[in-house]
């Protein structure tokens, strides 16, 4: 049975159950219905307002639907693998993140097996390793960069003597842009998808002396939608030496960035006690004025 035709008998079941609802209400309160066309005309009433309603939702939310599960994963590869010896074993890992997936993509980090010399013999041969952080920048659709990232320590690792790790492969953990997702006309069903946004960031010294920094915002957002925009909210998640990432929001409130109209992204977002090793600020959301 199609979603349609089981949304249609759904919408007569219930419209059903409607007017039994209406007839025992009105009987009790004013005992006027008498006649069996009562038991037409509610039911066709509800129907056909359960129907409009469960059209909508077929004809447009679950095509908005389907938009934000369009993003092609599958695509996203972690190919030429290799691991980066030190005095301490094996502490680094390194390979190429190919993004040929429809949106861009960040916060990518690693889940990786491989057969340690150890459990050769074992029935179960593969070890399990872990990237301990992310990397936070966007890596656009049909490019490939080269990552290095830091491994949870692991036992086998620290013991190894070669970087050569046997059926050494990598799997990717990742979050994606879905404003990108969003294509033509298809972006009315995402307001965030239809502004132009150019956000970056700048780490400012707080002073000549100590590792204290600011974290500051810069670039523009244009407004290509036909609303009124009052709120933006930008996100920026930074990652320490340590491999720890912190999340810090900055608002823009009681704007009235009407249609076509472009608005300088600039501001303090916090002080942090160090460098980061890396940085993402992007656009989380935004609110339109309410009628």
């Amino acid at each position: 049975m199609s979603k349609q035709i089981e949304w249609t008998v759904k919408g007569f079941i219930i419209g059903a159950f409607i007017d039994y609802a209406l007839q025992l209400f009105f009987r009790l309160i004013f005992g006027i219905l008498r006649t069996s066309i009562w038991f037409i005309v509610f039911p066709l009433i509800a129907y056909l307002y359960i129907y409009h309603e469960v059209s909508y939702w077929w004809n447009n939310l679950a095509e908005r639907d389907a938009i934000y599960d369009s993003f092609q994963k599958d695509r996203v590869s972690l190919i030429n693998p290799h691991a980066v010896i030190t005095a301490d074993g094996i502490r680094f890992i390194e390979f190429d993140v190919a993004n040929g997936a429809n949106a861009r993509i960040y916060r990518v980090s690693a889940t990786c097996t491989y057969e340690p010399e150890e459990l050769r013999y074992e029935e179960y041969k593969l070890a399990r390793i872990y990237t301990e952080h992310a990397y936070a920048e966007h890596i656009a659709p049909g490019e490939t960069k080269r990552v290095r990232l830091p491994l949870v320590p692991d036992g086998y690792l620290w013991q190894a003597k070669s970087d050569e790790l046997v059926n050494l492969r990598c799997d990717p953990r990742l979050e994606y842009e879905r404003d990108d997702l969003f294509q033509g006309n298809m972006k009315k069903w995402r307001l965030s998808s239809q502004m132009e946004a150019h956000i970056s960031h700048e780490i400012v010294p707080v002073s000549r002396y100590g590792e204290s920094v600011y974290l500051n915002l810069t670039g523009t957002l244009k407004n290509n939608s036909a609303e009124t925009i009052n709120l933006v909210t930008v996100l920026c998640e930074t990652t320490n030496m340590f491999g720890f990432t912190d999340t810090f929001t900055k608002y823009f409130d009681n704007l009235e960035l009407k249609s076509g109209e472009v608005f300088p992204v600039k501001g303090r977002v916090t002080k942090l006690t160090g460098k980061p090793t890396a940085v993402l600020c992007r656009l989380e959301r935004m609110e339109k004025v309410q009628p």
